[in-house]
């Protein structure tokens, strides 16, 4: 070891003093704190622990506390209970709308491609009728011709 440096410390060392059996807290009370609370190290790093590491710690010991806050009073807990569900409706509610607007605009574009399709289909409808009955009529007018051909040389004999 070269002089005045300090001696290697093991990867992982304890952040903060153990807590006391004389802290205040009973000791059903310290069971609920979640292990990842209690035994916690940080990965050693140039100068002191890694920050990111030490970061990621305390956002998880926030919101452990902000959950044992919660769960501290019942009408905390329904509250937030409450808030949580809120928030859920409005995702479903959200989700909702935009699956209803999806459906009406495809029932749309069916009903458009529907009734054009029914119009395409009567024109056609219409315009095989109108060449039935001209050719009814044209076949009609050629008989009713002929029979008055035929009944005028009848009656000229």
């Amino acid at each position: 070891m070269v002089s005045g440096e300090r001696p290697e410390p093991d990867q992982t060392e304890r952040a903060g003093p153990p807590a006391s059996p004389d802290d205040g807290r009973d000791s059903a009370e310290r069971r609920s704190v979640p292990r990842e609370i209690e035994d916690v190290s940080f990965p050693v790093s140039v100068r002191g622990y890694d920050r990111g590491a030490v970061d990621a710690y305390v956002s998880r010991v926030q919101n452990v506390v902000e959950e044992l806050e919660l769960t501290r009073s019942p009408a905390a807990a329904v509250k937030h209970a409450l808030e949580q569900v809120g928030e859920q409706t409005k995702g479903i509610l959200a989700q909702a709308g935009e699956t209803a607007e999806e459906i009406t605009i495809t029932a749309r574009q069916d009903a458009e491609a529907s009734s054009s399709h029914a119009k395409h289909e009567a024109e056609e409808i219409v315009s095989n009728a109108e060449a039935a009955a001209a050719e009814l009529l044209a076949s009609s007018k050629a008989e009713a011709e002929a029979t008055v051909a035929q009944a005028q040389k009848q009656a000229a004999e």
